[in-house]
C-alpha cells in the first residue's frame, strides 16, 4: 500500500493553464475523488499521476519515490478508463489476466490471481464469455478486474461509470465501495458526478478552472463549503442563493433580503466583522427550507408564491418565486398544493450560510 504526494503540480497547454498549483497528500488506503465541471483539470491531474501527460512543473511522489520521469509501466499503477478498453477477441479470463501474461508471470500464479479477482468481482461464472456477450456493468467489472489482478500500489479511475445508465451506476457505486473495502488499495477517482463523489470518497477534491476550491470529507464539503462555488456545486437540488444585506444589531444580525423581505437572527455572530452593513449572499439548502402550515418557535420564515410542484415520492420539491427571486424548498405533503398559492417556508437559523459578495468565501458562524 502507498501514500501519494502531489506537490505544486502544474500543467500548461501553450498559454492555457489546465492545472495550477495542485498540492495534496493522499494517505495509505485512502479513497480520494477529484470532482468538478468539465474542463476543470481533474482528468489531466490523473493522467499526470499515471505518466500519460507530461508535467509542466511540480512533483509526483509515491511513498518517498519521485516518479516524474518514470515510465508509466514502471510506476506500479493500475488505471481504469471510461471506455473499458477490453480486447473483443479475448474471453473474460484472458482480458483480466492480460497484464500478468504480458509480464510473463508463471501460469499457476496467473490462474490463482485471475480467479481471485474474478471471485471478488462476482465474475467467476463469466470467465469464458467474450466482451460482446456481457452487459455494461459486467464489462466495467472486467476492466476493474484487470486492474485488481496486478495488485498495484495505486488505483486510478477516470470516470469509469459515466457510460452506464442511472440504475446501473447506482449499483456499481455500491460495488466500487465494496471493492475498496476488500482490496484496501490507495485510490484516486475522477468524476463529474457529485453524487458519486459524495458516496464513494473518504475525501473530495473540488476543482474549478484547474484550481482546487476545497478538499474535505463529504460532510465538510456539504455542510461547511469553503465558498459560493462549492456550495452551489455540491448538493441536489442546488443550494438557494439570495442577495441580502447584513446589518449588525444587538444581540445579533438583521438580514435584509433583496426585494424587501427581512428577518432577525438573534445571538448570531460570524467570524468576520460585519460593520454597519455588508452585501452578502444567503445560502439555504432546499432540505432546510421547509413548507409549514403552522409556525414553530425559534425558527424564522419567508414567503413565496408556488410555481412548480415536483412530487418525488417520499418528499415533494416546491419551486417558488418571491420578491427576492426563485427558491426551491421541500414539503412532506404533495396533495392540495396549487399553482400561485402563497407558501410559507421555515428556516432553522443554524442551517443558514452567508457568503461575501466580493470574495465569494463563506463566513463561519462562531456563536
Amino acid at each position: 500500500m502507498s501514500t501519494v504526494s502531489l506537490i505544486q503540480l502544474n500543467k500548461n497547454f501553450k498559454e492555457i493553464s489546465a492545472v495550477s498549483d495542485f498540492d495534496m497528500f493522499i494517505e495509505d488506503k485512502e479513497f480520494v475523488v477529484l470532482v468538478g465541471p468539465s474542463g476543470c483539470g481533474k482528468s489531466t491531474t490523473l493522467r499526470m499521476i499515471a505518466g500519460l501527460e507530461d508535467i509542466t512543473s511540480g512533483t509526483v511522489k509515491i511513498d518517498d519515490r519521485i516518479i516524474n520521469n518514470v515510465h508509466p509501466k514502471d510506476r506500479d499503477i493500475a488505471m481504469v478508463f471510461q471506455n473499458y478498453a477490453l480486447y473483443p477477441h479475448m474471453n473474460v479470463f484472458k482480458n483480466i489476466s492480460f497484464g500478468l501474461r504480458a509480464r510473463k508471470y508463471p501460469k499457476n500464479e496467473i490462474e490463482l490471481k485471475t480467479r481471485k479477482a474474478a471471485e471478488i468481482l462476482d465474475l467467476t461464472e463469466l470467465l469464458e464469455r467474450l466482451p460482446g456477450e456481457l452487459s455494461g456493468g459486467q464489462k466495467q467489472r472486467v476492466a476493474m478486474g484487470r486492474a485488481i489482478v496486478r495488485e498495484p500500489k495505486l488505483f486510478l479511475f477516470d470516470e469509469p461509470l459515466s457510460n452506464l445508465d442511472a440504475k446501473l451506476r447506482h449499483k456499481m457505486r455500491a460495488e466500487m465501495k465494496k471493492l475498496h473495502q476488500k482490496v484496501q488499495t490507495t485510490t484516486i477517482y475522477v468524476t463529474h458526478d457529485q453524487i458519486e463523489a459524495m458516496t464513494l470518497a473518504d475525501r473530495i477534491v473540488i476543482m474549478r478552472s484547474g484550481v482546487i476550491e476545497q478538499i474535505g470529507t463529504p460532510y465538510e464539503v456539504y455542510h461547511e463549503p469553503a465558498n459560493h462555488f462549492v456550495a452551489g456545486f455540491i448538493g441536489t437540488p442546488t443550494m438557494n442563493f439570495i442577495d441580502c444585506e447584513l446589518e449588525k444589531t444587538q444581540p445579533g444580525l438583521h438580514c435584509q433580503l433583496s426585494g424587501g423581505s427581512s428577518f432577525q437572527l438573534d445571538h448570531f455572530q460570524l467570524n468576520e466583522e460585519i460593520g454597519p452593513s455588508r452585501e452578502m449572499y444567503i445560502g439555504i439548502r432546499p432540505e432546510d427550507l421547509i413548507h409549514v402550515t403552522s409556525k414553530r418557535e425559534n425558527l424564522i420564515s419567508i414567503d413565496a408564491q408556488l410555481e412548480v410542484v415536483e412530487p418525488l415520492g417520499a418528499e415533494t420539491l416546491l419551486i417558488c418565486k418571491g420578491d427576492f427571486g426563485e427558491i426551491t424548498g421541500k414539503s412532506n405533503q404533495a396533495r392540495g398544493l396549487q399553482w400561485g398559492e402563497s407558501i410559507e417556508f421555515e428556516i432553522n437559523p443554524d442551517r443558514i450560510h452567508f457568503f461575501d459578495k466580493k470574495t465569494r468565501k463563506r463566513l463561519r458562524r462562531i456563536i
